[in-house]
This record gives structure tokens, sequence and C-alpha cells, in this order.
């Protein structure tokens, strides 16, 4: 396997972990990145990605920033106590990234990587909690890091995602929690549907918390996670509303803007559409004289 090696702030080539990974009968590209000019580092970094392709990119500390920066397309990333937060401007990852920390680190927070993880919408199994330090150069991170590179670059991975729960892909309760979040506060303040006076008057009688925190349930249990909805039914929840057609459009815009916002793939995007679908026939209601 061809593994582009990007090493961290001070460091240099031919370090303890690109020459584990050549020990494990790997190519290493491992080129030597400039400490004071970030935009140089990803240009260099860029340059092998084109002269090479390599199968996997792997950043350690100041060099996962490089890595988040480069444009790789499909190429798997693994990412050392990635330093993203000092360097760069990306704030998310590509699905099926692995992300290798310590919890330990006093250079680079673990918390950094935890917050990665929820704006990428990488399942938790995406952080690997290895090592005792920053450095993750004792054996055990150094088998850790072989596992996560091969499993990373081998073949048919990326159908592994495919046999995952939708909850899983999305990251599960606490990325899901961030995407409500934000979708919450989009419909209460969207004067499309402020507009109708009953929504209107629900949306300042309510508590976004609660509100949030039950959308929440209901979106872990629905996409296959193991929280139980507690709220009322659809049909309770809004038959008093009168919502209509343009309104019930109005709503899916919002939710393809939350979506988009936080980077969910095609794939999973459609899957929550879907889902969404699912329940128009109770929020959405003829107007009365049509029922009887």
């Amino acid at each position: 396997m061809k593994i582009l090696f990007l090493h961290g702030w001070t460091s240099t080539p031919g370090g303890v972990k690109p020459t584990y990974l050549a020990g494990g009968g790997h190519e290493i590209l491992n080129p030597a990145l400039p400490d004071d000019d970030f935009e140089e580092a990803v240009r260099i970094a860029q340059a092998e990605v084109e002269r090479h392709h390599p199968d996997v990119i792997v950043g350690s500390s100041r060099g996962g920033a490089v890595a988040m920066n480069v444009r790789a397309g499909a190429t798997p990333l693994v990412l050392l106590c990635p330093a993203w937060k000092h360097w760069g401007a990306e704030r998310r990852v590509k699905p099926g990234t692995i992300i290798l920390h310590s919890e330990a680190d006093d250079v680079i927070p673990i918390a950094d990587s935890r917050e990665l993880l929820r704006n990428s919408l990488l399942p938790e199994s995406g952080l690997v909690i290895v090592g005792r330090d920053h450095r993750l150069a004792d054996p055990e991170p150094l088998r850790a890091l072989l596992t996560a590179v091969e499993r990373a670059g081998r073949p048919g991975t990326d159908e592994e995602p495919q046999r995952m729960s939708l909850y899983e892909r999305l990251g599960g309760v606490y990325a899901i929690a961030a995407v409500i979040d934000d979708f919450i506060e989009r419909i209460m303040n969207d004067p499309r549907l402020n507009a109708n006076p009953a929504v209107n008057e629900a949306h300042h009688k309510v508590s976004r918390a609660g509100f949030k925190y039950l959308v929440t349930e209901q979106v872990c249990q629905a996409t296959g996670g193991p929280q139980r909805y507690t709220g009322r039914s659809m049909y309770d929840s809004h038959v008093h509303l009168a919502l209509s057609e343009g309104e019930w459009q109005a709503f899916l815009d919002d939710l393809g803007q939350t979506l988009d916002k936080f980077q969910v793939p095609p794939a999973e995007k459609a899957e929550i559409f879907a889902i969404v679908a699912s329940t128009k026939s109770d929020i959405v209601l003829p107007p009365k004289s049509a029922q009887r």
C-alpha cells in the first residue's frame, strides 16, 4: 500500500511512525513540510497526492491539519491527534476518516478530536483512543496506527458504512443532537412557517430545549439508535396547526439547509428525507371540509 505520511510541526521525515509503517511492508511518501509556512506545507502535500496517488493519507498533529486541507478526493485519511484548530480552515473531514488520539495528550486535547468527530458526523468508532501522550510512538499506538491504515486502505471498505445503521453513519446521538439544534432554530425562526398564526403561537409557547430533546429522541429511534421517543404522536402534535403544502415545503427546505451545513452525504440525506416523508400524512392534513 502507498501511504503519504505528513509529519507534525518541528518533526522531520523518517520518524518513528512512518518507519514503523514501512516495516509493515508499505511504501511511504514522507515529504519535508516547512514549519513556518502552512500554505506551502499544503501545496507540497497536494503535489505529492497528484504525483503519486497514495492509497491512504496519514497526518500527525499539524500534519493532520495539512491532510484535512489537501484536495484528495476519496483517498481515506488517518489522523493522529490532529491540530485542526490551530492550522487551516477545514473544520470537517470526509466519511471513513479514522482518528487516533490519547486521553493523556497535553498538547492537543482529545476534546478537539471529539468535536471534529461530531462536526463531521462520524460514528464513535471513528475515534480510536490509544497511547499515553501526544507522540503516539509507543508500541500500542504504533500497532493501532498500522491497523487503522490497513483498515482504511483495504479494498472494499467503502462498502462497510452501508452495513451500519443510519444512526451510526450519522455519528450517533451527539452528532444528531447538533444537527437537530440547528434545524429547530431554523424552523422556529422561519417567517414562512410563523406566518401561520397557530404555528407562531406554538413556537412562542413551547420550550426550545424540550422541543430539541424530543426531536433528537425521535430521530435517533427512527434511524436505528437505542433511544425511544417519549413525545406525542405526529398527528396529535400537528392536527391543530392546519399546515399547508407550502409550509411543508418550507419545513423541508429548512431541513435541507441544515443537512447541507453539516455536509451530510447524499445517501444518508436521502434516507433522512424518506423518513420525514413517511410522516407527512399525519402532519399535513386536508381541510376539515375535505375530511367530512
